[in-house]
């Protein structure tokens, strides 16, 4: 299966991070679908599958970086720092997580620096950031 993927793909990393999921996705469907007539075959189709949606997802994160690089960066403005910090804010996060990003982000504070502060160890603060930066991401007009 490996050898057919690498072969088809052209390079063995991705041909074996794509049998991984395939194999993933097989544990998890398997069990309650059943095995299927061609195991072997079903693996190779659906890792082949998992290696094109994520030729296209690459190709679709280059095509956007090639758009942010050809505009020109925004001038720096007095109000970016209030931009973030109302950023930060955002109704729908948790009031401790609003403190704790825009400590965080607009006050330049490290992760180490403000664990302390809310009483967790600094890997759950990491944590509780990336959630938070996720949570803003997601709600796409916050920034």
């Amino acid at each position: 299966m490996l050898g057919v993927l690498t072969r088809r793909l052209g390079d063995f990393d991705r041909a074996e991070e794509a049998l991984s999921e395939a194999l993933a996705e097989a544990l998890s469907r398997w069990p309650d679908e059943g095995v299927p007539d061609s195991p072997t075959g079903c693996l190779v189709t659906t890792g082949w599958r998992k290696a094109l949606d994520r030729l296209r997802r690459d190709a679709v994160g280059r095509e956007k970086l090639l758009r942010l690089a050809a505009e020109p960066p925004p001038a720096p403005g007095v109000d970016d720092r209030l931009t973030m910090i109302f950023g930060c804010c955002h109704p729908d996060l948790a009031e401790p997580t609003r403190v704790e990003l825009t400590l965080y982000a607009a006050s330049g504070l490290s992760t180490a620096e403000i664990a302390p502060a809310f009483l967790v160890p600094v890997p759950r603060m990491a944590q509780r950031l990336t959630g938070a930066k996720r949570q803003c991401a997601s709600a796409a007009s916050v920034f």
